[in-house]
């Protein structure tokens, strides 16, 4: 017996959309780069790399697993760029800041792989209370 190929198989309830998610991911860097440019002189860069984290937390949630990763990698580099001397380059001049900057990395991509799987639960929830409810 054959399967039905006619309807795509995803996982989860909607499939996945690159360019929607690549405009969330990027709508939210650039807005966590100027809320981090216009507090720059009043905050640390521990408090600007966190407007990164939140907003790779926010765009996990929304969009699929390799671009919220691709955020993340952007997400670091936006921040070396923008607050990390010396500024506007890639180059990172003291050690602590490259550390911050994997560990930065790091989080961030945990954390965004627990948001991915707390929306796919979430997701397989509301499934199995549609079910529930069309049997009843």
């Amino acid at each position: 017996m054959r399967a039905d190929t006619s309807v795509p198989f995803y996982l989860g309830s909607t499939p996945p959309r690159p360019r929607r998610d690549a405009a969330i991911v990027a709508a939210l860097l650039a807005g966590a780069t100027l809320v981090g440019l216009a507090l720059d002189r009043h905050t640390s860069v521990t408090s600007e790399a966190m407007l990164y984290v939140l907003a790779v937390v926010l765009a996990s949630y929304h969009v699929s697993r390799i671009v919220a990763v691709v955020g993340v990698v952007a997400a670091v580099l936006c921040l070396n760029f923008f607050f990390i001397e010396p500024r506007y380059t890639l180059q990172v001049e003291a050690q602590e800041n490259m550390t911050a900057l994997l560990a930065m990395l790091g989080v961030a991509v945990l954390i965004s792989h627990l948001a991915a799987v707390s929306r796919r639960e979430a997701e397989a929830w509301g499934e199995v209370e549609v079910l529930i409810a069309t049997k009843q």
